[in-house]
């Protein structure tokens, strides 16, 4: 027996649900006021400002039978030996009602970002370098855009997630951040001889590279397994059931590093030391999406070889929901999503450095 529940969905959210403040973190979940680079960061150079923004989103669970343990540690007990488990997947899609925005329409969004970002690195005493000085630096002509870059936004379509993704003012993508795996192109010892030496030129102490992503909904998708034995007059029935419950709630938000993440290079150009911080908690939009919320099973991308093998647990099949609003009303969202996380580093920077 399986059962599908699908749960309450409300699609005018209230960022004001959710808290605002964001901790951004040191890579490994360190304090950030543990990193020198932060704490007398005086300048910086933005050199990279990468947003993506997603337009399919996923989740995917399984889940076990929980050993004798699960009624007193529930979710955080071991699975039970040859106990039942069963699987389960989520898809979104975003639609726009008046049509797909066009190129320009998020060029716009992720220019305005940076040119706000590095307005509120200069109100907290981080004096900010130009992208004009940037752009016309003998580093930004060494930078020319990789073609592995192409194979990996490919590679991650793949994978039932897409985005469209744009660079501030057009620029290179030189750390390029991988949303599936939390991994970046680390430079070389040529890449960073190359960066000391821009840093040394305009005479700035840290380079910035951004690399953001975008979703437009949140997706609640639990469940749980379990099986026994009834015994009965003359004989005894063996059952398993599992129940997968689940709900989509449509909200612009930058997501945190358990949500697909979030990646701000930082290099001292001094010590050549590279580290990362991010965002430990999704920034959300507090301007609530008005639109249509739909499911639509036509949406189900076409099986693979490995759906037909046999499967331990029991699949269950949810239809794939469509998300459809303005134009209008989703670049509000994004253009607030950014602004509250440019505020939030910028907080955090200026906090570090009291």
């Amino acid at each position: 027996m399986r059962t599908l529940l699908f749960l309450l969905i409300t699609f005018i959210v209230s960022g004001n649900t959710y808290a605002q403040e964001s901790v951004f973190k040191r890579s490994g979940d360190r304090k950030i006021s543990s990193f020198k680079a932060v704490s007398k960061m005086d300048d910086a150079s933005v050199i990279q400002a990468a947003v993506y923004f997603q337009n399919i989103t996923k989740k995917n669970i399984v889940v076990n039978e929980r050993n004798a343990m699960g009624g007193v540690l529930g979710k955080y007990a071991g699975a039970k030996s040859d106990g039942h488990s069963a699987s389960a997947a989520l898809t979104a899609y975003l639609v726009f009602s008046d049509g797909e925005p066009d190129d320009s329409e998020y060029q716009q969004a992720v220019d305005e970002f940076y040119a706000y970002l590095n307005q509120k690195l200069e109100q907290n005493a981080v004096k900010s370098i130009p992208w004009e000085t940037f752009s016309s630096s003998k580093y930004f002509s060494q930078l020319t855009d990789d073609k592995e870059a192409e194979k990996e936004i490919e590679e991650l379509n793949k994978k039932g997630n897409a985005w469209k993704i744009f660079t501030a003012n057009k620029g290179p993508r030189i750390i390029r951040y991988n949303p599936m795996n939390h991994t970046y192109n680390a430079p070389a010892v040529k890449g960073t001889v190359r960066m000391a030496n821009y840093g040394k030129e305009v005479k700035t102490s840290t380079l910035l590279a951004l690399n953001i992503i975008i979703d437009f909904a949140d997706i609640y998708l639990e469940g749980e397994a379990h099986s026994g034995k009834t015994n009965r007059s003359y004989s005894s029935v063996k059952w398993q059931n599992s129940t997968i419950k689940y709900d989509i709630s449509p909200n612009v938000r930058i997501t945190s590093r358990d949500n697909g993440g979030n990646q701000i290079f930082v290099f001292p150009t001094k010590s050549k030391s590279f580290d990362e911080i991010y965002s430990a908690d999704d920034v959300r939009s507090a301007l609530p999406l008005n639109g249509k919320l739909t499911q639509d099973a036509s949406l189900i991308q076409k099986r693979s070889f490995f759906d037909y093998l046999p499967s331990k647990g029991t699949k269950h099949s949810i239809d794939p929901f469509v998300v459809e609003i303005s134009k209008a009303d989703y670049f509000n969202a994004v253009n607030d999503a950014l602004k509250k996380y440019a505020d939030s580093l910028a907080d955090a920077i200026k906090e570090v450095k009291k």
